[in-house]
């Protein structure tokens, strides 16, 4: 009876350490050092402490589009179109916290970091200008990886 309830204990705290996908708020870490829930940081391996659940599930994120370069700007980036639940979500907690930081997080890494400062006027978030390209493609990859297949 002891290895039946040790087991589950055991199998009960590994599977529930991942995050699950979503756009999560960022807090910052308490004085102690603890945080109910931390990410490591695709770039940079920096951890950072987040809510205990997402504020946008991953299928809150609608489409996913491929790797834009842009010549002019000299950039690459990915557009990311937020449903319009989702664009309310985030304008409410813009008006309550504004000035929050968010992160996305995928298979229990955050893949990048927001800072909302005015109201959301577009579904379309810009993502990944700031990177270079080899991270750019990684973090597209499993953000495509995540988004429900077209249907036909």
């Amino acid at each position: 009876m002891r290895l039946a309830v040790l087991l589950l204990a055991f199998t009960t705290t590994c599977f529930s350490q991942a995050a699950p996908p979503g756009i999560y708020i960022v807090y910052p870490f308490a004085k102690k050092g603890k945080c109910e829930q931390e990410v490591k940081m695709l770039i940079g391996n920096t951890k950072v402490c987040i809510s205990k659940k997402p504020i946008l599930g991953i299928n809150e994120i609608v489409n996913v589009s491929d790797i834009i370069h842009d010549h002019v700007e000299k950039a690459s980036y990915i557009n990311i179109l937020i449903s319009s639940k989702g664009v309310g979500t985030l304008n409410k907690i813009f008006e309550l916290l504004p000035k929050s930081q968010f992160v996305f997080v995928m298979e229990n890494n955050g893949l990048g970091s927001f800072t909302i400062t005015h109201k959301i006027t577009t579904p379309i978030m810009r993502v990944g200008a700031d990177v270079d390209l080899n991270n750019l493609q990684l973090i597209h990859a499993l953000l495509k990886r995540a988004q429900p297949p077209e249907l036909d």
